[in-house]
C-alpha cells in the first residue's frame, strides 16, 4: 500500500514537473528572435522612423526602429552596432567607433 503511494506521488511529481518543463519551451519559442549586426548607415528618415543599413558584409537592410531609439542622434554614414528582429524592427542601436 505504501509503496503504491509513493509510486502515485511520484508519478503526480514527475508528470508536474514534464507539463511545468514543456510550458516553459512554448512560452521561450514565442519570445522574438533577434540578431546583432555592425553596419554603416546609408540613410536615416527621422520622420517615417526608419532607416537603411548596409552590414559588414555588403547586404543592405530597409529596417523599421523602435518609437524609443532618438533617430536624430544618427547620420548618413555612421558605424553602429544594433539589435533587429527577424520582422525587421530595430530593438536597440549604438554609434561604434
Amino acid at each position: 500500500m505504501k509503496r503504491e503511494l509513493l509510486r502515485t506521488l511520484f508519478s503526480i511529481l514527475f508528470i508536474g514537473t514534464c507539463l511545468v518543463l514543456f510550458a516553459r519551451l512554448g512560452i521561450s519559442q514565442e519570445g522574438e528572435a533577434t540578431a546583432v549586426m555592425k553596419g554603416t548607415i546609408v540613410t536615416v528618415d527621422v520622420d517615417a522612423g526608419t532607416i537603411v543599413i548596409e552590414d559588414e558584409v555588403g547586404n543592405v537592410l530597409s529596417l523599421t526602429v523602435e518609437s524609443w531609439i532618438d533617430l536624430t542622434a544618427f547620420s548618413d554614414g555612421d558605424k553602429v552596432i544594433f539589435e533587429y528582429s527577424y520582422q525587421g524592427v530595430i530593438r536597440s542601436m549604438n554609434k561604434i567607433e
